[in-house]
């Protein structure tokens, strides 16, 4: 039997006839730890893309690639975050507060 946890593939445990269970670890120790939802994921886009993953290495290449696109999907989001901050040099954002003068009405009646 072989179990493993979802939140990181790159350890999996296979039961032996006595009951115990062994860690068996990727066959390449560099690739990084990947979710099982990252696994289903690439091979998702894969598949929608055309592509076939059919090794290990074009897996982690197509995870990778994803990664990538998340950061930089967020650096993009951080600076547009930061350039709506910044006041505007042409005058104050249209949702900024500017207190008006008190205009006083007359309660005199003209005869």
């Amino acid at each position: 039997m072989v179990k493993y946890d979802p939140r990181n593939l790159s350890r999996i445990y296979v039961q032996d006839p006595c009951g115990r269970h062994w860690p068996v670890p990727y066959a390449d120790l560099r690739q990084p730890p990947i979710a099982l939802w990252e696994m289903e994921a690439a091979n998702k886009q894969a598949r929608h893309d055309g592509r076939r993953m059919n090794t290990e290495q074009a897996v982690f290449a197509n995870i990778l690639e994803q990664r990538q696109l998340v950061r930089q999907a967020g650096s993009l989001s951080k600076q547009r975050r930061r350039q709506e901050k910044l006041p505007s040099p042409a005058g104050p954002s249209p949702g900024s507060f500017e207190p008006r003068m008190n205009e006083s009405r007359s309660t005199e009646s003209n005869p």
